[in-house]
């Protein structure tokens, strides 16, 4: 992974850009729900080994990186990111989800059709990148208009955090391993926006690798 300096111009010079870009993916109030079981108080003697992963254990996953995020970060939202119904057990349709810890569920935020643009844009950035992958962990950040350096160099570190202690929990959670793709450069910006119109800028994907 590079340097925080240097995902820290990007992301600066991804902010000015952020006015005259267009949202790629529309988020929504949940479209539908899907429960699942998690431990909120687990203590892990050896690694849970699943050909493919399912959705409790992703959920656990989320939940366990929203604890951190919640107890010492601000401003970072994880988030799942799915491109094929064979990939998370249980979960058959693509999309993106949200995992609402109080109610142990996932909630989709956006349906990801396979020839939507949203699907063709993240697919072209895998293939750019050689990763065979689709299931990710997402970590975006909201954009508003009174962003500081500070601040931003603060969600840079955080997410960098963030996505060493994502890596620490797959390993944990069935040894598997993972890619990330940057998304502070041109080439693979995405910008979403919610019904209210905020706006959330896609900081890294963290690409599951092992399940395939």
């Amino acid at each position: 992974m590079t340097t925080i300096n240097s995902e820290l111009n990007k992301l600066k010079v991804f902010v000015k850009k952020v006015k005259s870009l267009e949202p790629l993916i529309q988020l929504h109030d949940a479209q539908f729900e899907i429960p699942c079981v998690i431990q909120k108080k687990a203590i892990y003697e050896k690694a849970i080994v699943h050909p493919i992963i399912h959705k409790n254990i992703l959920g656990q996953i989320l939940y366990e990186i929203s604890q951190v995020h919640v107890d010492q970060f601000s401003g970072i939202f994880p988030f799942a990111i799915i491109l094929h119904p064979n990939v998370v057990e249980d979960i058959d349709l693509p999309g993106l989800y949200i995992f609402d810890s109080e109610e142990s569920r996932f909630l989709c935020k956006k349906v990801i059709n396979e020839d939507q643009d949203v699907a063709q844009y993240l697919k072209g950035i895998l293939r750019k990148k050689n990763i065979e992958s689709y299931l990710a962990i997402g970590f975006s950040f909201e954009c508003k208009s009174n962003i500081t350096e500070e601040f931003l160099e603060n969600v840079i570190r955080e997410a960098t955090i963030l996505l060493k202690n994502g890596e620490n929990l797959l390993d944990v959670h069935g040894e598997i391993t993972s890619s990330i793709v940057s998304h502070l450069e041109e080439e693979t910006f995405i910008l979403m926006e919610d019904q209210e119109k905020n706006q959330y800028s896609l900081l890294f994907t963290q690409w599951i690798n092992s399940i395939f």
